[in-house]
């Protein structure tokens, strides 16, 4: 069954901040990781980049749009530019609100293609809106675990919501070392039909030291994939390379450009920067809201990465 636009956003809805709230500081000194692209269903059903997610991090807050641009050729070499815009916010926290709209810039307008996560940092819970049927699935954690928080932080103060009186707690996850500052490879591999296992993408990743854009100094990473030939049902193998900026100071990235198969160009541009805490309000279910509440079991074992 082919989905619909609002099926697949509602699908890939459920779980973005899940994966965006990685409370991972990118210091200097060690590789700088690629960034996480939020992904979102367009008007004709197709998977499309619309964004890049941020860090839940304490203490850096600010406010920003993504402006997205996609360039495409057809066989005859004509090019094609489509825009969007994602607005991202951060509180100092670390609560994160991703406002995305999938509609192209200039086109009609579809309600159903407009999506909001919310991130809860101190409880680790995340909401998805749906502002055209003003409905919300809200994914609460059987184990809360305590918020990484500076010392001294007024957060859990700040909470919006009282702790479940069922929930479980346990302390706060470490990090691990980040690899060096030198050049990577990773090697993957995919379990296919019948357990099969088949040859992953190439990916190399490399930092290229540090360039000043617009006034600020941004460190330069750079991603090469090379995917083979029946990956992810394309005939042919194809490259993708992706160019990405760092803010040290924003701990957030500014500027990213990826080619891809069929010299396909997307360029993500962070815009009106506002360094200032978010409105509390942002964080909330709004009211009139229908809300789903979806409960993630605790795993017998938790495994550390």
């Amino acid at each position: 069954m082919r989905s619909t636009p609002l099926t697949t956003i509602l699908l890939l809805s459920l779980f973005p901040c899940l994966t965006s709230a990685q409370a991972i500081r990118q210091d200097e000194g060690k590789l700088l990781l690629p960034p996480n692209f939020i992904q979102a269903s367009d008007a004709n059903s197709q998977t499309i980049i619309v964004g890049f997610s941020l860090a839940s991090l304490p203490s850096i807050p600010l406010s920003a749009t993504i402006e997205s641009e996609t360039q495409t050729l057809d066989t005859h070499g004509n090019a094609t530019v489509t825009r969007r815009t994602t607005k991202v916010f951060r509180d100092v926290c670390g609560s994160l609100r991703t406002e995305i709209d999938s509609n192209a810039i200039g086109a009609v307008s579809d309600a159903r293609l407009i999506n909001i996560q919310i991130y809860d940092a101190i409880f680790q819970s995340s909401i998805s809106l749906t502002p055209w049927n003003h409905s919300a699935f809200l994914i609460e954690q059987e184990v809360i675990p305590f918020a990484l928080m500076p010392p001294g932080s007024t957060c859990l103060l700040q909470s919006p919501g009282p702790v479940r009186p069922d929930a479980k707690r346990h302390p706060a996850r470490k990090l691990s070392p980040q690899p060096s500052k030198y050049p990577v490879y990773v090697e993957l591999h995919i379990l296919g039909f019948a357990g099969q296992v088949q040859p992953g993408p190439d990916i190399r990743r490399q930092e290229l030291g540090v360039e000043m854009i617009d006034g600020m100094p941004l460190r330069h990473g750079r991603e090469t994939s090379h995917f083979p030939a029946g990956f992810a049902g394309q005939k042919n193998a194809y490259t993708v390379v992706t160019n990405y900026w760092y803010s040290q100071e924003l701990q957030a990235f500014v500027l990213i450009k990826q080619i891809g198969p069929n010299n396909t160009a997307q360029t993500l541009t962070l815009r009106n920067i506002i360094r200032e805490n978010p409105d509390s309000s942002l964080f909330t279910i709004p009211k009139g809201y229908t809300v789903h509440k979806v409960l993630m079991k605790a795993p017998e074992t938790q495994y550390i990465l």
